[in-house]
């Protein structure tokens, strides 16, 4: 009775020499590594959602009302089958007062980084950035909120600044708007004066006050 010959006894270059090559095991550390710096990057990730959502509220005024979107959607085909969706960014809203939407993807980096790389898709995948340039070209509030822990500063990159041929961005460029420090919580309101900065009123127009003031002054003593 013959026997099927193994092909993968012989000495063929890049398979494996017979039952003795079997696999290397994985190594635990890398392993280990690999789930507690993603549980480590899900805490932090976390952490910075919790002071964004705390920053909506400072002195009783309220500028934005944002609402923080899942990590993921699905989108079912039929009764069982689903597809992951990615989602576009971080958070979505509406600047009070303004009824101006708002866009942006939150990304903390650690103490020891001179800087973001925005060109990794790792840190800002592409359909994120083409989502973000998206809305700010329709007129949107739009771009990137970043946690600098070696600044200990909370920085917002525009999204026009997140185009094809975005690179490397240090801490120190001239482009980013700095939101205060992470000792506290996120300055918002100079978010909104960059984006809607005071404009004279026209001579002659009427507001609130000063129709008040006008009621006050022609009423009968």
């Amino acid at each position: 009775m013959s026997h099927a010959r193994n092909i993968f006894t012989t000495a063929t270059p890049g398979y494996p020499q017979g039952p003795a090559a079997a696999k290397p095991a994985a190594n635990p550390r890398t392993r280990a590594n690999r789930i507690f710096g993603g549980a480590r990057a899900n805490r932090s990730g976390d952490r910075f959602e919790s002071v964004v959502m705390l920053s909506l509220n400072v002195r009783g005024v309220r500028l934005l009302e944002l609402e923080a979107l899942p990590k993921s959607g699905a989108r079912f085909h039929g009764r069982r089958q689903a597809h992951a969706l990615p989602m576009p960014c971080d958070f979505i809203g509406t600047v009070i007062g303004r009824g101006t939407a708002i866009y942006f993807d939150a990304k903390s980096c650690g103490a020891d980084e001179y800087g973001i790389a925005l060109n990794n898709a790792a840190i800002l995948k592409t359909h994120q950035a083409q989502f973000l340039r998206t809305q700010r070209a329709a007129g949107a509030v739009a771009g990137l909120l970043v946690e600098s822990k070696r600044l200990e500063e909370y920085l917002w990159l525009d999204a026009t600044h997140l185009g094809p041929m975005r690179a490397y961005t240090a801490w120190h460029d001239a482009r980013w708007l700095h939101l205060g420090s992470t000792s506290s919580v996120i300055e918002f309101s100079r978010l909104i004066a960059a984006y809607f900065p005071a404009t004279p009123r026209p001579v002659g127009e009427v507001t609130h006050e000063s129709a008040t003031k006008q009621e006050t002054t022609a009423a009968p003593s």
